[in-house]
């Protein structure tokens, strides 16, 4: 049974819903769905309803249907991948970002997540709709809301399509501006000064992996700024002595001594080559221990340290012994617990 949230943790009136209620309020009060020219500044502007939230008149007549005729055109193609590619990444990385701020250190389950939302992306291309994605600001505030399951997703989707299809007018006092400045603020919670300090204190290879990031994607798009982070990450490792054998695939060798699993890893231990390690790791027993060796390793990187810290936590509370072995004879790079590790 999942424990209680304290309720000083819960927001019984969410801060954005009072910003839509007084951004509704202002629209009446200046008249912002009335067609008119304002002076303000010198300058001429002029107002009316497309500055409003603008819906179809019911959910019949928004539905279309795909023209197939070109289907393998270069265009087409591009699209379906960019799309695939896009929402594919953005839903893992949504949703192991929400795994590590869930309070309960739950997991998801990545595999019934992209089917998910491959069916719904089909379903919305057949009718009209746009792509959809797991969305992380949505996500973490099913979190500050006090959420503890899927049935809060459930409820967000079937208010949404409640309003869509019976309140329509409802949602049309919105102005488009309000919308806006809340990605804006939503944005700015996600790339706050306190994350910049965060992956300052992380290591400064974690800070200009960051920087990157944000800059390629606020200047291109997410999937550029996705792989322009990790080309950089991936750059810095090998300038710290990353091993091109082991970019991909890290060398493991496994012992079992009685009730003990004993996971020697060799050359380098870093995201691009994770996959590798998490595989012999899902392999370990529930009721068996586990040592990780990593003194052969020439560099370990703040992804693995996560997430071994992550699963020795998970050992730690089903009950058996987890010992990472093998740090004291690499150097920090920071002083992070979780910091780069280099060997000397």
């Amino acid at each position: 049974m999942l424990p209680l949230i304290k309720s000083k943790n819960i927001k019984l009136i969410p801060p954005p819903l009072v910003a839509l209620a007084v951004a509704v309020f202002a629209a009446h009060w200046f008249e912002l769905g009335r067609v008119r020219a304002e002076n303000l500044f010198g300058k001429t502007f002029a107002l009316g309803p497309e500055y409003l939230v603008k819906l179809p008149a019911s959910v019949a007549s928004a539905l279309t249907f795909p023209d197939f005729s070109k289907f393998l055109s270069i265009t087409s193609v591009k699209y379906v991948v960019m799309f695939a590619l896009v929402g594919s990444l953005e839903t893992m990385l949504s949703a192991k970002a929400i795994d590590i701020s869930d309070p309960w250190k739950r997991k998801s389950n990545l595999s019934r997540d992209l089917g998910a939302v491959a069916i719904g992306n089909i379903i919305c291309g057949l009718t009209g709709g746009l792509p959809m994605i797991s969305e992380i600001a949505r996500s973490s505030a099913n979190i500050s809301y006090g959420a503890r399951t899927a049935r809060a997703n459930f409820f967000h989707g079937f208010f949404m399509l409640l309003f869509i299809s019976f309140f329509p007018s409802l949602l049309e006092q919105i102005p488009l501006s309000a919308l806006a400045a809340m990605l804006v603020y939503t944005g700015f919670r996600l790339a706050s000064p306190k994350e910049w300090l965060h992956m300052y204190r992380t290591g400064k290879e974690q800070l200009i992996v960051f920087v990157v990031t944000i800059v390629i994607t606020l200047a291109i798009d997410l999937l550029a700024g996705i792989f322009a982070g990790i080309a950089t990450k991936l750059f810095i490792e090998l300038l710290l002595g990353l091993p091109l054998r082991n970019i991909f695939r890290a060398g493991l060798r496994q012992e079992i001594n009685n009730d003990t699993v004993y996971l020697y890893i060799s050359g380098a231990a870093v995201f691009s080559n994770y996959l590798n390690i998490k595989k012999s790791l899902q392999k370990v027993s529930p009721h068996q221990n586990v040592v990780i060796d990593l003194s052969d390793c020439k560099i370990i990187d703040h992804t693995v340290m996560q997430n071994l810290s992550l699963f020795k936590n998970e050992c730690e509370q089903e009950g058996k012994k987890c010992v990472i072995a093998g740090l004291d004879v690499h150097r920090s790079l920071s002083s992070h617990p979780l910091a780069v590790r280099v060997k000397v």
